[in-house]
């Protein structure tokens, strides 16, 4: 099932989809297998850098690298463990830290970024999403736990934050 829901994806966006399963021995006679999931998302001459890692690890990663240093627009976004929501009272789960009021202005209208949210509300996603210049480029990376009941949901939002972010500063 996973396997079709990442090749529909990646039809989707015209990427390129590589699926690599592995099986993992360990010294105990035990066996584990690996799932990777990457996808290379052409988009507007930058590359969206997919991968979701299943096993032993579960996590994804996305980037995508601007072919500029872009001054003033890094940032960085958390979200507060619901646990942590229980002892704290009318404080957002999702922060924003950015000097930048043009970042703000952009995560406030994005429409991946509010369904993200939503996704955060209801379940225990809890992505990280920093935007920083690195050497001669700008990335925006976002990383995330898959532990959580459907995750497969938070796939195409988080492919549409990065699209969305090229589309308002490139």
């Amino acid at each position: 099932m996973l396997n079709t829901i990442f090749k529909n994806i990646a039809q989707e966006e015209n990427a390129d989809l590589e699926i690599i399963e592995d099986v993992v021995s360990y010294s105990d006679g035990s066996r584990s297998p690996h799932l990777i999931y990457k996808m290379y998302i052409p988009y507007k001459g930058c590359t969206i850098h997919f991968v979701n890692k299943t096993g032993t690890e579960f996590y994804g990663i996305v980037v995508s690298n601007f072919p500029k240093k872009m001054e003033n627009l890094e940032f960085e976004i958390s979200v507060r463990s619901h646990f942590i929501s229980l002892f704290t009272t009318k404080i957002d789960r999702i922060k924003l830290d950015t000097k930048s009021a043009l970042v703000s202005s952009f995560f406030k209208q994005s429409s991946a970024f509010k369904t993200l949210s939503q996704i955060s509300e209801s379940t225990v996603f809890e992505p990280s999403i920093i935007g920083a210049n690195n050497e001669d480029i700008f990335n925006v990376t976002t990383k995330y736990s898959l532990q959580f009941s459907d995750w497969t949901k938070s796939i195409k939002p988080i492919i549409q934050l990065q699209k969305q972010f090229i589309d308002f500063f490139i």
